[in-house]
C-alpha cells in the first residue's frame, strides 16, 4: 500500500492529511503554536474530588482543569509528602493528557505515564512486556518479546505494530532512549513546580509519522520548511543502519500553485462534512451524528439494476462497508457508532459483511471495536474518543465550510 502524508496550513492551524493508495483516510488540524497537546505530562494540583462520578479535577495549568478518573487511577504520583496513599483536595499529583478537551468537557487525564516512540511504548513503572495484537506471525512475536526483555528495563513495554517492519538494533535503542527519558521525568517532578509541563506531546504529524517511520513506500510532502527541517532530521536520527527502510520526504516549493490546490485538499474537507456520501456503484451513505452516538445509513440509491436483490444487497453492503471504515477515519467519529446495512436474507452474506468489517476496523490506528451485527442488520461499533471529530476541529478553527447533503 502506498502511504503520502501531506503537511500544509490552514488558517491558524497545521492541517495533516493521510493519502492511502491516493485516497484521504485522515484528516487532522492542531494550532502551529504552542497548546496542550495529547501526551503532555503534567505536574497538577487536585482541586476537587467528586464523589459520585469517582474523579477528580485537576488543575494542569491556570484555570485549565482536567478530568481525573479515581476508577482508572487506583494508585498515584504524589508531588507532595503523604501519611497514605489516599487523594486529598491539594494533593500534587503526576498526570498525562489522556484525551482532549471534548464537547465542553475538561481534558482527560491520567496517572499512567507512558513515553510513546515510533516502534515501542514505554511505561515508567509499570511492568512486562506486551506486543501489539496487530502482529498476528506467533515467531516474531516471541522475538519482539525477547528482545525487549533482553534490555531488563525497570519498567514495561508495549511493542508497536511498527515494529514488525523495525530493524532489531533500532528497536533496542529506541527502548533505552524511552527508558532514560521516562525514568528521568520519575525522578525529577517531586522537585517540580504545580502547572510544570515535564515533557511535552508530540504534534499530530510527528505521530503520524512515526506510524510509517519503517515504510520506504510512505511519502511525506510538506511545504513548510520548518516542518521538513523537523521530519527530515528526525528521519535521519532513527536511520541508524545503512539501508534501514524509511519514507521519503519532499519539500513542495511551488509559489505559483500551492499544495492545497494540488491535493484538492479543501473540496475534499468539503466532501468530508457532508451528511450525504455516494458509493462508486450509485448507493450512498447518510451520516448523521448524536449527542450520544453516530448513525450511518446505507442506501442502495441509485444502483437498483440488478434483478436479483439478495446479490444486490450484498455487493452494496459490502462497498458500503469500506466507505464506512474510510469515513469514521476521515471525520475521527468516536464513541458508539451504528451502521444500518440494507437488509440480507443469507446468513453466509452477513457473516460474511461482519468479518470484512472487523477486517477493515484491524486498519485504524485508534482502537475501533466491532461488536455484533444484530438481528436488525445494525453494525455495532465502538471507537476510542480521544480527539476531536473533524467537524469540531473546523469549528474551532473558525472555517468550517458549508455542509452539503
Amino acid at each position: 500500500m502506498k502511504t503520502e502524508i501531506v503537511i500544509t496550513s490552514k488558517g491558524t492551524s497545521i492541517l495533516s492529511c493521510q493519502y492511502e493508495d491516493d485516497k484521504l483516510y485522515e484528516i487532522w488540524l492542531e494550532p502551529a503554536g504552542p497548546h496542550i497537546r495529547l501526551g503532555d505530562i503534567y505536574l497538577g494540583k487536585v482541586k476537587n474530588i467528586v464523589k459520585n462520578l469517582n474523579a477528580a479535577f485537576v488543575e494542569i495549568r491556570p484555570s485549565v482543569m482536567g478530568y481525573y478518573s479515581l476508577r482508572d487511577n487506583k494508585s498515584h504520583h504524589f508531588a507532595n509528602v503523604k501519611k497514605n496513599d489516599r487523594l486529598c483536595e491539594g494533593d500534587e499529583i503526576l498526570v498525562q493528557v489522556d484525551g482532549e478537551n471534548i464537547k465542553a468537557k475538561e481534558w482527560q487525564l491520567t496517572g499512567k505515564i507512558s513515553i510513546q516512540g515510533s516502534s515501542c511504548v514505554y511505561f515508567p513503572g509499570g511492568s512486562g512486556v506486551r506486543v501489539s495484537r496487530k502482529i498476528k506471525d506467533p515467531v516474531l512475536r516471541d522475538h519482539l518479546k525477547e528482545l525487549a526483555l533482553a534490555e531488563d528495563l525497570p519498567g514495561g513495554v508495549t511493542i508497536r505494530t511498527a515494529a514488525s517492519s523495525a530493524d532489531d538494533r533500532n528497536i533496542a535503542i529506541e527502548l533505552r532512549e524511552l527508558a532514560h527519558e521516562g525514568e528521568n521525568v520519575m525522578a525529577s517532578y517531586k522537585t517540580r513546580t504545580c502547572g510544570s509541563l515535564l515533557r511535552a506531546g508530540e504534534s499530530i504529524f510527528m505521530q503520524m509519522i512515526k506510524r510509517h517511520i519503517c515504510d520506504p513506500d510512505c511519502v511525506i510532502t510538506t511545504d513548510l520548511p520548518r516542518v521538513y527541517e523537523q521530519v527530515s532530521s528526525y528521519i535521519s536520527s532513527m536511520r541508524l543502519d545503512a539501508g534501514s527502510p524509511a519514507p521519503q520526504v519532499r519539500l513542495y516549493e511551488d509559489e505559483n500553485f500551492s499544495l492545497t490546490n494540488l491535493k484538492g485538499i479543501n473540496d475534499q474537507i468539503e466532501k468530508a462534512c457532508s451528511r450525504r456520501v455516494w458509493l462508486r456503484s450509485g448507493g450512498y451513505l447518510i451520516i448523521d451524528n448524536t449527542e450520544a452516538m453516530s448513525v450511518i445509513d446505507v442506501n442502495t440509491g441509485k444502483n437498483i439494476r440488478r434483478a436479483d436483490t439478495e446479490k444486490l444487497f450484498f455487493e452494496t453492503n459490502m462497498e458500503a462497508a469500506c466507505e464506512v471504515m474510510r469515513q469514521i477515519r476521515l471525520r475521527n467519529l468516536s464513541g458508539m457508532i451504528l451502521v444500518d446495512f440494507i437488509n440480507m436474507r443469507s446468513e453466509e452474506h452477513k457473516s460474511q459483511l461482519f468479518v470484512k468489517a472487523r477486517e477493515l476496523a484491524q486498519a485504524d490506528p485508534i482502537q475501533t471495536s466491532v461488536i455484533d451485527l444484530t438481528a436488525l442488520q445494525i453494525l455495532e461499533i465502538t471507537r476510542r474518543r480521544s480527539r476531536h471529530s473533524l467537524q469540531e476541529m473546523l469549528g474551532a478553527e473558525g472555517n468550517k465550510p458549508k455542509t452539503v447533503d
